[in-house]
């Protein structure tokens, strides 16, 4: 009885010790596997949720990923700060993950969270602003809101500017519009010049990445955080560019 004990206390722990070498060897594949088809300069943060690990390996199905991914470039000059991302159902064999050579993932459905820093609003309204009297910086406002404040400048005036912005989602696309009536300040004259330099489109900012769709969005200390969802995604391999 005892020989039997012992060896069925090696054979569980040569079970834990495969299931965590197929746990890393998977959670390592599937980071390459969003790093490719996203084209990213680096591998996300990638952790695979379950246990024990083998049965999802050898069904090739993964209940749970969750990936981090930071400092993310998108459209307009727009960066992501923080991109956390969790997919349901990935299913891909796990000989393809061993190799490294995963060509397509399909993916059940997913959701993700994405914080954008005001730093990264505040060059983005640096770079698309077409006109460089009007220098802006971004914050949270009141409620919901976004604090603006700058200035505006040309040969005749200076101002201080002190306005306020709703964020929104629009068409699946963050969209940040100014409240007119929080420039009221202003002096009348320079006011609708002001305002067309805001409505010009400068804040319209792009779609995320992997398919995502935004559905709320929140305004905090920290920045603009984006909850978004998408269904029946697919990790593709991207073709390095000729």
């Amino acid at each position: 009885m005892r020989r039997f004990i012992v060896l069925l206390t090696v054979i569980v722990l040569l079970l834990i010790v495969a299931d965590r070498a197929a746990w890393w060897t998977a959670q390592r594949g599937l980071a390459t596997a969003i790093q490719n088809s996203q084209n990213l300069t680096e591998r996300p943060t990638v952790h695979v949720a379950g246990f024990p690990f083998l049965t999802q390996a050898l069904g090739g199905r993964y209940q749970q990923v969750d990936a981090d991914i930071s400092d993310l470039s998108v459209q307009n000059g727009l960066t992501v700060n923080k991109l956390h991302v969790r997919l349901r159902g990935v299913r891909v064999k796990a000989g393809d993950l061993i190799k490294g050579q995963v060509s397509k993932a399909p993916v059940d459905e997913a959701s993700a969270v994405a914080t954008v820093s005001y730093a990264s609003l505040d060059a983005v309204a640096k770079t698309n602003i077409p006109d460089d009297r009007l220098k802006v910086k971004f914050g949270p406002g009141q409620g919901q809101l976004l604090s603006i404040t700058g200035s505006y400048a040309s040969a005749l005036i200076k101002v201080q500017v002190k306005a306020q912005a709703q964020v929104s989602v629009k068409d699946g696309d963050l969209a940040v519009g100014l409240m007119p009536a929080s420039l009221a300040s202003l002096p009348a004259s320079i006011r609708a010049q002001v305002t067309s330099l805001f409505d010009g489109g400068a804040y319209r900012l792009p779609k995320l990445p992997l398919g995502f769709e935004a559905k709320t969005v929140t305004v905090g200390p920290d920045g603009v955080t984006v909850s978004a969802a998408a269904t029946s995604v697919e990790l593709t391999q991207q073709q390095p560019a000729q």
